[in-house]
């Protein structure tokens, strides 16, 4: 039952991508390497049940919804994990759409932050 409802996760995340196109997306580099990606995924999806958001985990992603209904997905993309944000667009401007995948970056950083600090003590980052 679980692989279903993450299957069903992925399919409205690809939806959203689609529906939303490209204003409302950015990537960001993190500088944590791919092979680093098991124990980073456990310790983002650790920090992100714990602020009650969405999580969908995948084997090369991680995906987590916001209470706004936007998406932090952690990527393995040429060896590093990256982060592309998913912002909500409709009825915003292309200023607000900055502002709006600028927030999401800022709590992506607070989560990953977060992340670090627990995992620090498990020695969860390469």
């Amino acid at each position: 039952m679980v692989w279903l409802s993450r299957g069903i996760c992925a399919l409205v995340v690809a939806a959203s991508l689609t529906v939303l196109g490209c204003a409302g997306m950015a990537e960001y580099p993190l500088g944590i390497p791919s092979s680093s990606s098991p124990k980073f995924y456990a310790s983002m999806e650790a920090v992100a049940a714990k602020h009650g958001m969405q999580i969908s985990r995948h084997a090369e992603s991680l995906n987590i919804e916001t209470e706004d209904g936007e998406w932090l997905q952690y990527m393995q993309r040429n060896g590093v994990i990256v982060l592309v944000v998913v912002a909500n667009t409709d009825g915003l401007s292309d200023d607000q759409i900055e502002l709006r995948k600028s927030d999401l970056r800022k709590l992506s950083d607070e989560l990953v932050r977060e992340a670090r600090q627990t995992a620090a003590e498990a020695s969860a980052f390469d």
